[in-house]
């Protein structure tokens, strides 16, 4: 990527702000984090370094920078690794979609991980936002396939606890209480 051609594109669209990928799915700057997924691109970058280089430019020409993170999907390592932070549907099957494994909001991954990821962006780059995208239970995948409440381990104590002992429910249906009382949850 030219960051200083992607600036001058901001720039001449009049706005104020960049809006870039940093991290989740896949990381764009080299993170030390286990959890991340650097770019393979990152090594064609006389810098390795996306993120960084365009900082640097967006501030260069008084531009704001959003890091963008993404923590609803993972590659299949870390599925491997971790299958507890995966989303599991009520018939008991992963959400997999190009590939990447849907995680669950209610999980390590999001519950612990994000942070550790917002922590490493900020900690290393004067950024001026974070968006979070798709910070969300995977009712669906991208697309317009439903899969239903996730059944995780997670889901059902975080449920449990957030309804006062209610079970979790399979099923987008009005007709079971819990489902209301889930819509609030989720």
């Amino acid at each position: 990527m030219d960051v200083d051609q992607n600036v001058r594109d901001v720039l001449d669209f009049g706005a104020s702000a960049w809006l870039l990928n940093a991290g989740g799915i896949v990381s764009h700057y080299p993170s030390k984090l286990d959890h991340q997924h650097p770019s393979p691109w990152l090594k064609d970058r006389p810098s390795g370094d996306l993120i960084g280089d365009a900082v640097e430019a967006a501030h260069k020409a008084g531009l704001r920078f959003m890091a963008r993170t993404d923590f609803s999907k993972l590659h299949r390592d870390q599925f491997e690794r971790h299958p507890d932070w995966f989303y599991i549907s009520p018939s008991g099957q992963r959400q997999i979609y190009n590939g990447l494994y849907s995680t669950c909001p209610s999980g390590p991954y999001y519950q612990e991980k994000s942070f550790e990821t917002f922590g490493e962006i900020l900690d290393r780059y004067p950024v001026d936002a974070l968006f979070i995208n798709w910070f969300l239970h995977p009712l669906r995948d991208y697309s317009g396939t439903r899969y239903g409440p996730c059944q995780c381990v997670f889901c059902r104590r975080r449920f449990a606890e957030f309804s006062g002992g209610m079970t979790l429910p399979t099923a987008e249906n009005f007709a079971n209480p819990a489902y209301p009382v889930w819509r609030r949850f989720a």
